[in-house]
């Protein structure tokens, strides 16, 4: 296969559907409403182990297909410079919030699973991605 840009879900869901392509990519929320429509096979996901959503879809690697290991993530960004300590609050206090069983519950519905992460951990998720999505060569071999 070979990565061709595509301007996201809404205008590659339509065209996989309709058969126009054989395959995409996309996010685990749209690739799971899809699936539950009847209307796509989720072949496999990306990422270092299998989705708990999706826990009978292998992952690219389980297939023998290496370098597919990046993850979908959200995240919240503040302007450059923000303060440190600003930053840890915020964060503190997003942790806080995820903990809340109605929060929980309300992501799960949106097929979304939580990983909660410190400062580090999320810069470090964000660095990995940047340079997973853009590499010179995203074939999958």
């Amino acid at each position: 296969m070979e990565a061709v840009p595509f301007g996201g879900s809404a205008q590659l869901m339509p065209q996989l559907i309709g058969g126009q392509l054989a395959s995409g990519v996309t996010g685990e929320p749209e690739g799971i409403q899809m699936l539950r429509s009847g209307k796509v096979r989720v072949l496999a996901i990306s990422g270092g182990k299998r989705s708990s959503l999706l826990p009978n879809v292998p992952t690219f690697e389980e297939l023998g297909y290496s370098g597919v290991n990046v993850n979908s993530f959200n995240a919240f960004f503040a302007p450059k410079g923000t303060p440190r300590p600003v930053l840890e609050k915020f964060n503190a206090a997003l942790r806080t919030v995820l903990r809340d069983q109605d929060i929980q519950q309300k992501i799960a519905e949106m097929s979304l699973e939580l990983a909660p992460t410190d400062l580090e951990q999320s810069n470090a998720e964000l660095q990995k991605s940047y340079k997973f999505w853009n590499s010179a060569d995203l074939a999958v071999k």
